[in-house]
């Protein structure tokens, strides 16, 4: 039964642009890597999400488990219309941190990312926020879900896939297979998915969710 394997980034150096990860978050990839290394029989894959953080963390996967590190757009983290130009959104969060504009004088994307980073700096939970309200400058959660599942289906074979992805990402994926939010993953928490034709059984926290693999066209909303 193939198995793609999510496992968040490891503890970043900072959310003020697309940085790379802090000694903790090295640390906390070598010692996941030891894990996989020691329970893996045969080939891993070994694929990242295109930010820095996200391919450094890969690149000490791939390392102790003798793989490659692969980019794989599908599975970038949620992105932002920035000013018409799509973006990683901590490279956008960086570049915008110095805004001192009040919300009413900012176009709508950047009033929406001022009030992301405002939740991020008063240590409140900003995937929740993008997770439950319409913010118009940003990748809507279940485009994204969409989009990690057309990764998922077409990185699906014999060998187990590792995944260096992002917690926002992974955490709208797990509660629409739980039909709630299940909270903010760890860095190298695992969400393990597993495929049996056109069902699957995601597994997070040592919970099981059996969902059908969703129909990954996007829709057609006006006609």
């Amino acid at each position: 039964m193939p198995e793609i394997r999510l496992l968040r980034h490891g503890e970043t150096a900072g959310y003020e642009g697309d940085l790379g990860l802090s000694e903790r978050g090295e640390a906390q990839a070598r010692e996941a890597a030891a894990a996989l290394a020691a329970e893996a029989h045969g080939k891993v894959q070994v694929l990242h999400a295109p930010s820095v953080r996200a391919r450094l963390t890969a690149e000490v996967l791939a390392e102790q488990l003798g793989a490659t590190a692969e980019p794989e757009r599908g599975f970038a983290n949620f992105t932002v219309a920035a000013g018409g130009e799509v973006r990683e959104q901590a490279e956008v969060f960086g570049e915008y941190a110095g805004q001192r504009r009040s919300l009413d004088e900012l176009p709508g994307w950047l009033a929406d990312l001022a009030r992301f980073r405002q939740i991020h700096v008063s240590g409140g939970d900003p995937i929740a926020f993008w997770l439950h309200t319409p913010l118009l400058g940003f990748e809507p959660p279940a485009v994204v879900v969409r989009r990690y599942w057309r990764a998922i289906m077409a990185h699906a074979g014999d060998a187990l896939t590792v995944v260096a992805a992002h917690s926002g990402p992974m955490r709208a994926l797990v509660a629409h297979a739980f039909h709630e939010d299940q909270g903010e993953p760890d860095n190298l928490e695992p969400v393990a998915i597993h495929l049996d034709g056109g069902r699957a059984r995601v597994d997070f926290r040592g919970a099981t969710a059996a969902v059908a693999v969703p129909d990954l066209d996007e829709p057609r909303w006006w006609r």
